[in-house]
């Protein structure tokens, strides 16, 4: 296995939550004041029962989506950086100048996944990991893997079934005062593809942390948490440079939704508007 980048950032926020689970207490954050933005309308397991992502199509199903129009008016309006993939089972969409790259704690979907196969036993821990997005719960998932190398490549083979084939999970750790598997890069582009996925799976492990990404804290409820129905996942963090990445995957009935921001002011606050902005504006086109 090659090298990897690391940790899993919680995605904990709320009108008044300061940030006590991410990053295991080692970043300090002003309180976060989320802000509900109303949609606009803008054009805008077991191991084998998951099976692989269906391919992807050239031509788009929704033809008043224009992705890259409603992401470039978000980052004009508010001063930041986006990246969004949006697919439905015909097609994909895709904007924004943003391409991020560590994963944060939405690793903690496939890592939940893997520890879950192995051990049902710690359901209790896997909801903790995904509802409330708790760093002590995530490591302790890790560790049930084997920790390094032999849990990175559990957390691999979940996404593997999904059809990811090149996805590869951090297994040390690379960043001081971060865990391991949250540094993994893993692209937009792959975990709408991997939400496609998990929305048919029928294991058990799946079932579980499906529903726990349904029942994610309100205090985290920004972004893909606007939208009636969602299940999804969260995670923040910041980049080496100093500003927060912001980013969050999941879906709404047959609509798979991945979005990302970085702001210019490099406030977690300003990253969650931007991410509840982006949904809101997506809300029109999700096909239910």
């Amino acid at each position: 296995m090659s090298f990897r980048r690391f940790l899993a950032c919680g995605l904990s926020t709320s009108l008044a939550l300061a940030l006590s689970n991410c990053s295991n207490g080692q970043v300090d954050t002003p309180v976060p004041v989320i802000v509900t933005v109303t949609a606009s309308p803008t054009n805008s397991a077991e191991p084998g029962t998951a099976g692989p992502a269906e391919p992807e199509q050239a031509t788009p199903t929704d033809p008043a989506l224009d992705l890259a129009a409603l992401a470039s008016e978000v980052e004009q309006e508010l001063d930041v950086r986006v990246g969004v993939v949006m697919q439905d089972r015909a097609g994909a969409h895709t904007g924004g100048s943003l391409t991020p790259r560590p994963a944060w704690s939405t690793i903690k979907v496939p890592l939940a996944i893997a520890a879950l196969r192995a051990d049902p036993s710690l359901s209790g821990v896997a909801h903790s990991a995904i509802t409330v997005s708790d760093n002590d719960a995530a490591q302790q998932l890790w560790e049930s893997l084997g920790g390094g190398e032999q849990a990175a490549a559990a957390v691999e083979q979940v996404l593997r079934e999904c059809g990811d084939d090149h996805t590869e999970v951090n297994p040390q750790v690379t960043r001081p005062g971060f865990s391991a598997f949250g540094q993994t890069d893993w692209s937009l582009a792959d975990q709408a593809s991997f939400a496609r996925c998990l929305s048919t799976s029928t294991g058990q492990a799946e079932a579980t942390v499906l529903a726990a990404m349904g029942e994610i804290s309100p205090q985290h409820a920004y972004g893909i948490g606007q939208l009636e129905g969602a299940r999804f996942k969260g995670g923040w963090g910041p980049e080496e440079s100093g500003p927060y990445l912001v980013r969050q995957f999941g879906y709404v009935g047959d609509t798979f939704i991945s979005i990302a921001a970085i702001p210019a002011d490099g406030s977690y606050e300003s990253g969650q508007l931007a991410l509840t902005t982006l949904a809101g504006r997506l809300r029109p086109h999700i096909r239910s």
